[in-house]
């Protein structure tokens, strides 16, 4: 009963992570459309569209990290976090 319940889990934690990356594509695909037609108007975008690039990556790197921290079986490494920011997970 437990493995089952480990998979729904793993399922559905990856549908939330596919439907995250899908709606913030979207959100920057149209934040940069909008600010290539007019940059003086939306400045406002630019820092958004990174902050949430950020935010993509981020989440990418702690769904693929184990639940240790390390990623797979080899030693630590800390690739998928920038500058080595182990400390804020």
């Amino acid at each position: 009963m437990a493995v089952n319940e480990r998979r729904r889990k793993v399922r559905s934690e990856s549908a939330a992570m596919d439907l995250l990356y899908i709606a913030v594509g979207i959100a920057v695909v149209l934040m940069a459309a909008a600010s290539f037609l007019d940059p003086k108007g939306n400045m406002v975008f630019f820092p958004i569209i990174f902050f949430l690039a950020a935010v993509l990556n981020l989440t990418a790197g702690k769904s693929s990290a184990g639940a240790n921290g390390t990623q797979g079986n080899g030693p630590e490494r800390s690739s998928s976090w920038p500058l080595g920011l182990r400390w804020l997970s």
